[in-house]
């Protein structure tokens, strides 16, 4: 599964009508079914829940699906939405990042004070950056 998909929205006027508003003033949260562990028998697993998603509006000018990772301490971008976004990245807070599987990666800085918009809710965060990703964005 990819889930480097993002697109453009209309900033319009954003105190008004915020382009990512619901009428039900929710967040959109896509249960995606993903086998998460790994199971030589093809039996169903027991203990693993479905990836949790959600649509993100970074800097009122893209809408980004987003993982929701509530086992995360910070906020992790793909390098390429902070490209698109214009928005300027500190190489000098870089951070070494472990994964679930113990594996360790750079971060290649930090991009800050981004505006992420989740139904009417409005966030102000600093975002990791890494060069690879298969995901747009990891909440913590």
């Amino acid at each position: 599964m990819e889930t480097n998909g993002y697109e453009a929205v209309s900033t319009g006027d954003w105190e008004t009508s915020p382009p990512f508003a619901t009428t039900s003033h929710r967040a959109i949260v896509h249960d995606i079914a993903t086998i998460c562990c790994s199971n030589p028998n093809n039996q169903n697993p027991n203990f693993c829940l479905p990836l949790q998603e959600i649509d993100v509006v970074i800097n009122s000018s893209i809408k980004a699906c987003s993982v929701l990772n509530t086992g995360l301490q910070i906020v992790v971008i793909w390098h390429n939405i902070v490209q698109t976004l214009g928005a300027p990245i500190n190489h000098q807070h870089l951070i070494e990042m472990e994964g679930a599987n113990s594996a360790t990666n750079w971060t290649i800085g930090c991009t800050e004070n981004l505006i992420l918009q989740v139904g009417d809710m409005l966030i102000k965060t600093h975002a990791h950056v890494v060069k690879h990703a298969s995901f747009n964005i990891l909440l913590g």
